[in-house]
């Protein structure tokens, strides 16, 4: 995605497998999956965030 390219902290994964997201991101992601048409495990792989995190 576009926006890690130009923000590299926009989200921080640990070695616990806890990742963190920037406000910035968190907007991002979800003005892209109010306009997305297509399955929310598709969305989830394309944009890199985990279904149960988008799921809830």
């Amino acid at each position: 995605m576009n926006y890690r390219l130009d923000n590299p902290g926009a989200f921080v994964r640990y070695g616990s497998g806890r990742t963190v997201y920037s406000p910035g991101y968190i907007r991002t992601i979800l003005n892209h999956l109010d306009r997305w048409i297509g399955s929310l495990k598709c969305f989830c792989t394309l944009s890199e965030v985990p279904y149960p995190t988008l799921e809830g």
